[in-house]
C-alpha cells in the first residue's frame, strides 16, 4: 500500500508504554520508558524522544538506534532505515494513527554491542492536528538565511535541480523542484475552485498534463514519479477533507509550515529590475472559496527589498504567482538513478558514508615486558568527518592465503606472541564510527601488514625483582 495523509501532529501527547525487557547476552539490561511528545518551535511536527534507563550491568558508553511505523488496522510494520537517532520529529512520513516502535542497542566505547536490543511496543499514535489556522511570521533574519535552498537538501539530475523534503514511512521520497517551472494562474474560472487534476483550466490539471509531458523533468525523473492520495486541505476547520489521486501537485499550507528552511524562498523567475512583478508561488490550499494562499513578498516590494516566504491568500486567477511542482519517487529512485551533487542530508539519510580512511604499515616493537611484539598501525582520514571511535579487528593469514579471525582481537594494537605461527602474516581492519557507534565510511583492510617472524639472536635476559 502506497498511501500518504499529509498532517502536522498534536502540540502534545501523553502516551504511555510498558517496558520492554529481554536478558541480554551480555551485562547490560535496559528498558524503554514512555514520555510526552512535544510540537518543536517550528511546526515542523511532534518531537517524540523516549527516555532510555540501564536496568541492570555497565551504563553504555552510547545506543545505536532504529525507529519503525506500524499500520494499527493490517499491523504491516516500516522500518524507517534513515531515522536512527534518539529522536524523532513526525511529520508527513508517517500515515495519521500509525504506530511508531522505538528499538535501542547499548554498545560500549568501540561500538560493539553489550545487551540485547530492546524495542518498544506501540509506542505512539501518529494523530494529526485539527483547525490550525496561524499563519507563521517569518523574520527578516529567516528570510535573508532561507533566500536560497540549503544545499544539503539539493540534488541534480542532467542538471535539473531538485529538493529532497523528505523520506517518507513507505521509503518513497518527496520532492520539490528548486526553479520556478513558469508563472500562471491557479484556476482561470475564478473563485471557488480547489486544486484539481480533472478540470483543464486548473493548475492541477496543467501539472499532471502539460507539465508531465513536456521538457520539464528529465526522463529518469518521470518514470519514477508514484501517483498518491493527495490531502488538498481547505481552510480551517475542515483541514484534510478533501482527498484526489494524482502525481503532481504543490506544497500544502501545512506543507509549507513543516518544511520551512528546507527549500528557499526565492524563486528563478523573480526580476530584479522588475520587483513589483514578483509576487511568490502557490501552494495547493485554499483559504476560502474566494482564495488561495501563496508564499508572497512582505514589505518594500518597490526597491526588491522585503521579507520573502510570508503566506498570503490571492484571487486564483491572479497570473503572476509562480509554480514549483511537487511529486513522490518511487523508493528505489537514488539506487536506479545517478544523482549529482547529493547534499550532506541526502548523503545521511541514504546512509551514503562521507569518511575514506587509509591504514598506514609501520614497525613493529618489542614492548617493555619481552612478551612480543606490539604491533599498532596508523589510521590516517583521507576524507570526510572525523570519525568519534573505530571499530577494529585483526586477521592472520598463512602462506596458502587461508585467513584466521582473532575475534578476541578488537583493539587498535596487538601483542604478538605465540598465538601466530612464525612467518604469517597479520591483516588489520578498521571501521570510521559516529559518537552513536555507527558507520560513517566503509572499512578498510591492511593487505599483509606485517610477517610474524621470531626475532633472532637475543642475548638479554630480563632481570626479575625480588
Amino acid at each position: 500500500m502506497k498511501k500518504l495523509l499529509s498532517m502536522i501532529l498534536t502540540v502534545a501527547m501523553i502516551f504511555s508504554i510498558l517496558p520492554h525487557i529481554v536478558m541480554a547476552d551480555g551485562d547490560t539490561i535496559i528498558s524503554i520508558e514512555a514520555g510526552s511528545g512535544s510540537q518543536d518551535v517550528n511546526h515542523t511536527g511532534m518531537v517524540v524522544e523516549p527516555q532510555i534507563y540501564v536496568v541492570s550491568g555497565d551504563k553504555p558508553a552510547s545506543y545505536k538506534y532504529q525507529w519503525y511505523a506500524e499500520n494499527n488496522t493490517t499491523g504491516d510494520e516500516y522500518i524507517l532505515p534513515w531515522e536512527t537517532g534518539a529522536s524523532i520529529t513526525i511529520h508527513s512520513q508517517i500515515p495519521s494513527g500509525w504506530w511508531l516502535n522505538f528499538e535501542a542497542t547499548p554498545l560500549d566505547s568501540e561500538g560493539n554491542a553489550i545487551g540485547d536490543s530492546v524495542k518498544s511496543n506501540h509506542y505512539i499514535s501518529t494523530y494529526p492536528m485539527k483547525g490550525k489556522n496561524d499563519i507563521p511570521e517569518i523574520t527578516k533574519e529567516q528570510s535573508t538565511a532561507w533566500h536560497d535552498t540549503p544545499s544539503e537538501y539539493l540534488f541534480e539530475v542532467d542538471g535539473v535541480k531538485f529538493i529532497l523534503l523528505d523520506r517518507l514511512y513507505n521509503g518513497e521520497y518527496y520532492v520539490m523542484m528548486e526553479e520556478s517551472v513558469g508563472k500562471r494562474a491557479f484556476d482561470t474560472r475564478g473563485a471557488g475552485n480547489a486544486f484539481d487534476p480533472t478540470a483543464s483550466e486548473n493548475i492541477g490539471y496543467w501539472l499532471n498534463n502539460d507539465f508531465l509531458v513536456g521538457e520539464y523533468l528529465p526522463a529518469s525523473v518521470k518514470s519514477y514519479i508514484t501517483e498518491e492520495n493527495w490531502t488538498t486541505e481547505g481552510d480551517h476547520p475542515d483541514w484534510g477533507n478533501s482527498n484526489k489521486t494524482y502525481k503532481v501537485g504543490l506544497l500544502s499550507y501545512s506543507e509549507y509550515i513543516r518544511y520551512l528552511g528546507r527549500f528557499g524562498l526565492w524563486v528563478s523567475d523573480y526580476d530584479a529590475s522588475t520587483p513589483n512583478g514578483w509576487e511568490g508561488f502557490w501552494l495547493r490550499t485554499r483559504r476560502n472559496d474566494n482564495q488561495v494562499y501563496a508564499s508572497a513578498k512582505n514589505g518594500g516590494i518597490s526597491d526588491g527589498t522585503g521579507i520573502l516566504g510570508k503566506l498570503g491568500y490571492y484571487d486564483p486567477t491572479n497570473s503572476a504567482m509562480s509554480v514549483r511542482p511537487t511529486f513522490r519517487l518511487d523508493e528505489n529512485f537514488f539506487e536506479d538513478v545517478t544523482v549529482d551533487n547529493p547534499g550532506r542530508k541526502i548523503r545521511e539519510i541514504l546512509g551514503m558514508k562521507d569518511t575514506v580512511i587509509s591504514i598506514t604499515a609501520g614497525p613493529g616493537y618489542q614492548d617493555v615486558s619481552h612478551t612480543g611484539m606490539v604491533v599498532e598501525p596508523q589510521i590516517d582520514v583521507v576524507s570526510g568527518d572525523e570519525p568519534a571511535s573505530y571499530k577494529y579487528q585483526w586477521y592472520t593469514q598463512n602462506g596458502n592465503s587461508t585467513e584466521y579471525i582473532l575475534p578476541w582481537e578488537t583493539g587498535a594494537s596487538i601483542t604478538i606472541h605465540s598465538q601466530i605461527p612464525s612467518g604469517w602474516w597479520l591483516n588489520f581492519e578498521a571501521t570510521p564510527l559516529d559518537s552513536e557507534g555507527n558507520a560513517i565510511g566503509d572499512s578498510v583492510k591492511s593487505n599483509h601488514y606485517i610477517s610474524t617472524y621470531p626475532m633472532k639472536g637475543r642475548t638479554d635476559v630480563p632481570v626479575i625483582t625480588a
